[in-house]
């Protein structure tokens, strides 16, 4: 990876977007990309797609999500798990189609398995080299 990559951080102004984008620039990278909610979808799929054909990232990390308060996440559970997985599934398949052949993703919101690596084809790329980019 190298500094001057353009990185998309998806979900930058959420606790794990922040920390992450904090991690980056101490760790010396350049070309954080964001966007705000208002400026991108992340749960439109053409949107996304669009964003990611348009900034070219070499990376995308997703640390978006919806998220709420603990009575308003079981009182709208599926809601929650929907835009979750769309915002994550539009990432992804974003990613593949436009050749981003790393991604990272943290599913928190769904389960406890913190940071995930995925390689698409072609990619490869040490798992201890993420975590010590990110963490």
């Amino acid at each position: 990876m190298n500094y001057k990559s353009k990185i998309y951080v998806a979900g930058h102004n959420g606790l794990v977007g922040s920390s992450i984008v904090r991690r980056l620039k101490l760790k010396g990278y350049k070309n954080i990309l964001t966007a705000d909610r208002k400026n991108l979808d992340l749960t439109s799929q053409q949107k996304v797609f669009d964003f990611l054909k348009k900034k070219k990232p070499k990376i995308v990390i997703i640390a978006a999500a919806k998220v709420c308060g603990i009575y308003t996440n079981n009182t709208y559970m599926a809601d929650f798990i929907y835009e979750n997985l769309a915002i994550q599934n539009n990432l992804i398949h974003g990613s593949f189609l436009n050749n981003i052949k790393i991604l990272f993703t943290s599913f928190l919101s769904l389960s406890l398995l913190g940071i995930i690596f995925i390689g698409f084809p072609k990619q490869s790329f040490s798992i201890s080299v993420v975590c010590d980019i990110i963490l």
